[in-house]
């Protein structure tokens, strides 16, 4: 018997709790750009290839129609014209409501809401990306262990590519594709390209397709060859032949990224936290201005650009502090290549000593064990120097001394701000070592946690340079220990570690636009009264009318939650 969906939202697909010859349908709801839909396109992909009988009803772009028209078994559904670049004020924007109210609407047998974009209320804390965080959310970590973009390609395609190489005289793999075309507030400027293609050209010999929207304008620079109104999927094969991509937080680059070829791409003018929208390839570099409002430097971009070619196809290094990839640069020259991690720290790399591009970071010497096993017997606290390989050293005895408790010093700074080459101590006081480091605070408790450490009290105070803060680490977490962060420029009240770890744990991308709007996010998938105590927490960092009406608004839902249904606030508190 069919029935109507008649819940403010279907139910949310968890692949685990479905059998395999489930014949029902799937509900899709892509976001409206390029890069949303090629994301999207992965997770609906891998949801049909464990659900083989299911059918698929995808609303999306009619932009994109030429790629999400080759779903097999599926229902394709247009939203209204989204805004566009070229015509910024005309369509719509979140059109995603009206396809749920259709929804709600139809008679069907039995169906999911699957991919959708409400990422978890932790997933900025886990350092994740709105398209992870929807993997986790649907169950499917185990069936997309690596994400990447997909898009869907037919013989045709390359076919067409090749004919359009022969025909301007390009070969696979001598040439860079350059995509410069995005919204003004994510623009880095023509002029920068055009800088960048000249000295590309000079240094490589090698020319630029130049790829994008006519309507905002050609390149001109020596090597320039402006190829517009191609169709998209003839675009993604001139990407894919490509020797490097170089692009924006755009749609192409999300393209690019479903293809194994190096990629530079520039998060410009960035308001948000990168790694939220980052584009997911192994072999991306992701550059990040160096202050607000800083541009990225067309030296920079040059020299990475030529550092990637050299080494083509190679992996960024692992995160000493959280062990995952740093793709993220904030400056590269002759010298040097500043990596900055999703955790805030940093690694700084002498080019000419790096013997394989391959390599994690080498081991490092271990500390006089003497000193560390004296103040252990003597019942001293355990002390670190702030030296990133200093400290480096002292936290990789942990395993093995296994203290119950211990203090490091660490220098804290402004978080919005990454250090630079020539302000690093370490570079300073080791100038001649292949690489040094910059901890984070996040760094540092992420990595601690990993040992089985907790913080249990900060001896500092908020300022907007550099501060010097001693944190005690523990192995028993106590329940109730309130804890006093720096945290975004501010100071962070917390009822405990815990708290941290669920939801802040990501002060070095912290901003006003992203703290506000965690407890919306909790009061999605876990409720009111978590909502409320993470307002409440932002609304004393950051004390004004907007964090204020959050408090009041989920401490009334808390309340009324727990008047109307004691059992289900008291699974929410749980």
């Amino acid at each position: 018997m069919r029935k109507r969906i008649t819940a403010p939202y279907p139910p949310i697909l968890n692949v685990d709790r479905l059998r395999t010859d489930f014949s029902g349908t799937f509900f899709h709801l892509f976001g409206q750009g390029l890069g949303d839909t090629v994301n999207a396109l992965r997770i609906q992909s891998a949801i049909q290839s464990l659900f083989p009988e299911s059918r698929s009803v995808i609303y999306c772009d009619e932009r994109w129609s030429e790629l999400v028209q080759r779903v097999p078994n599926s229902d394709i559904r247009f939203y209204p014209r989204a805004h566009d670049p070229r015509y910024p004020k005309g369509g719509v924007i979140g059109p995603e409501e009206a396809a749920l109210k259709e929804i709600r609407g139809e008679p069907v047998s039995e169906a999911y809401l699957a991919y959708h974009s409400s990422p978890l209320p932790d997933q900025l804390a886990r350092g994740e990306s709105t398209q992870e965080s929807i993997v986790r959310m649907l169950g499917l970590p185990s069936s997309i262990p690596e994400f990447r973009p997909l898009v869907p390609m037919k013989e045709e395609d390359w076919r067409e590519t090749e004919q359009i190489l022969q025909k301007h005289g390009l070969a696979a793999g001598q040439y860079f594709l350059m995509a410069p075309h995005t919204w003004p507030s994510k623009d880095w400027g023509k002029k920068n390209f055009e800088a960048l293609g000249e000295a590309l050209y000079r240094t490589h010999d090698l020319p630029v397709l130049v790829a994008g929207l006519p309507e905002l304008g050609a390149l001109e620079f020596s090597g320039a060859l402006n190829l517009f109104d191609l169709p998209l999927p003839v675009v993604a094969g001139l990407i894919a032949r490509s020797g490097l991509f170089i692009g924006l937080d755009s749609g192409l680059s999300h393209l690019a990224a479903a293809f194994d070829l190096p990629l530079v791409v520039l998060y410009a003018k960035g308001r948000i936290p990168a790694f939220e929208i980052r584009t997911h390839s192994p072999y991306a570099s992701l550059v990040l201005e160096t202050d607000v409002d800083t541009p990225i430097s067309v030296e920079t971009v040059h020299r990475l650009v030529s550092f990637k070619l050299a080494n083509p196809l190679v992996k960024s290094p692992d995160c000493p502090a959280c062990g995952r990839q740093m793709v993220y640069v904030i400056e590269a020259s002759e010298e040097i290549l500043n990596r900055r991690c999703v955790c805030g720290t940093q690694r700084i790399e002498r080019i000419d000593r790096i013997k394989d591009a391959h390599e994690n970071m080498a081991p490092l010497p271990e500390p006089d064990g003497k000193e560390v096993l004296d103040n252990l017997q003597s019942g001293q606290e355990w002390r670190a120097p702030a030296s990133g390989e200093e400290l480096l050293r002292f936290l990789s005895r942990l395993e093995r001394d296994n203290p119950d408790s211990f203090t490091v010093s660490l220098d804290i700074r402004n978080p919005y701000r990454p250090v630079l080459a020539g302000e690093s101590p370490d570079r300073r006081e080791n100038g001649s070592g292949a690489s040094w480091f910059h901890w984070s605070l996040d760094g540092l408790l992420l990595f601690c946690r990993s040992k089985g450490y907790f913080p249990v009290r900060m001896n500092n105070a908020p300022s907007p340079s550099s501060i010097r803060s001693k944190i005690q680490f523990s192995q028993t977490l106590p329940e109730d220990s309130p804890l006093e962060i720096p945290w975004g420029g501010k100071v962070l009240r917390i009822p405990g570690a815990s708290s941290y770890f669920s939801c802040f744990s990501w002060q070095s991308w912290a901003t006003p636009l992203r703290w506000v709007a965690l407890s919306k996010r909790a009061l999605v998938h876990e409720g009111p009264r978590k909502a409320a105590m993470i307002a409440s927490a932002v609304f004393f960092m950051d004390p004004g009318p907007r964090t204020f009406k959050y408090v009041v608004r989920y401490a009334l839902r808390s309340l009324i939650q727990k008047t109307t249904n004691p059992s289900t606030a008291q699974r929410s508190s749980s």
